[in-house]
């Protein structure tokens, strides 16, 4: 059983208890539900925090590609530091941007982000799923 949480969502969600929603904040003290930060930094202003989870209990690695990383499963690969099968990453993004991307398991295994409402044929067969910044 793989579960994807897309990013831009809350804890809640991670559970498959709803739909992803989008939870700005305006300082760096955000509680433990937010997984998307808007930096108060004239530096950042322009990029937002995207916090990527999915649960894949069996996979011995993940990362995801997408519009923001050139379509590299290398460029950003997911951590699962206690073992649980929670496979997590934050990076920032240009805000005020649509990317489309896809999970990979084990470097062979590309699947859509099944929490995402929202979805776009890839062109060549599959699903990707849509990050709306």
């Amino acid at each position: 059983l793989v579960v994807a949480t897309a990013t831009v969502t809350t804890l809640i969600n991670r559970a498959g208890l709803g739909p992803p929603e989008i939870v700005r904040t305006t300082d760096d003290t955000a509680d433990a539900h937010t997984m998307l930060n808007e930096p108060d930094t004239p530096d950042a202003a322009d990029t937002v925090e995207v916090h990527l989870v999915l649960e894949a209990p069996q996979a011995r690695s993940v990362s995801v590609a997408g519009g923001w990383n050139g379509w590299d499963p290398a460029a950003h690969r997911l951590s699962d530091k206690n073992g649980d099968g929670i496979w997590e990453l934050r990076f920032t993004v240009e805000a005020d941007r649509e990317y489309e991307y896809q999970f990979v398991i084990d470097e062979d295994i590309w699947i859509k982000d099944p929490q995402s409402p929202f979805h776009v044929d890839d062109g060549f067969g599959g699903v990707n799923s849509i990050l709306d910044v």
